[in-house]
């Protein structure tokens, strides 16, 4: 999904084995929140030395699979995760943040939540030691572990019975 193209909910699944979902996207062009159910989902600037900006919108996103967020791997440039509209997140698999090669990302926190929810065993997450929303390990009915893989500031972890935080010796901050 290209930048200046909306996504728009439709009766059905969107359903492929990689999803890429580039540059801008905005109030004029949204990635409108639902259940992705893809296997992988690349977050990414490409878009070259310029800063590019994913604005979310407010309701759910659902990630069933592995999802990475990625500033520019070509050029300079900052790629940001806009969540001031207050957007929750449910992740089923591994989450990543990363920079990328050349560029950098940024994550503007909104008042949303972060959810672990894979059905059982173990999901990575690797914040880049971003500020981030509340995190919530588990839904009440999983029982999956979550291993950080880098550290992480958030107001407030949730860690639900059946479910476990592995802090994996990584630093976690409290940011009011």
């Amino acid at each position: 999904v290209q930048h200046n193209v909306k996504l728009t909910q439709k009766d059905g699944v969107i359903d492929t084995t990689y999803l890429y979902i580039r540059n801008d996207h905005t109030a004029s062009y949204p990635i409108l929140p639902s259940t992705y159910e893809s296997a992988n989902v690349l977050v990414l600037n490409d878009g070259g030395a310029t800063n590019r900006t994913w604005l979310t919108s407010a309701g759910t996103y659902t990630f069933n699979g592995n999802v990475t967020f990625q500033g520019n791997s070509s050029s300079t440039g900052t790629y940001t995760i806009d969540n001031s509209a207050g957007a929750n997140f449910v992740f089923k698999g591994n989450v990543t943040l990363s920079n990328g090669t050349l560029g950098t990302l940024a994550w503007t926190k909104g008042s949303g939540t972060i959810t672990f929810a894979k059905a059982s065993g173990t999901q990575t997450a690797n914040f880049l030691d971003k500020t981030v929303e509340d995190i919530v390990i588990g839904d009440g009915s999983t029982t999956n572990t979550v291993q950080l893989t880098d550290g992480v500031t958030t107001d407030g972890i949730t860690v639900n019975a059946g479910a476990t935080l592995d802090m994996n010796s990584q630093a976690v901050s409290y940011g009011a």
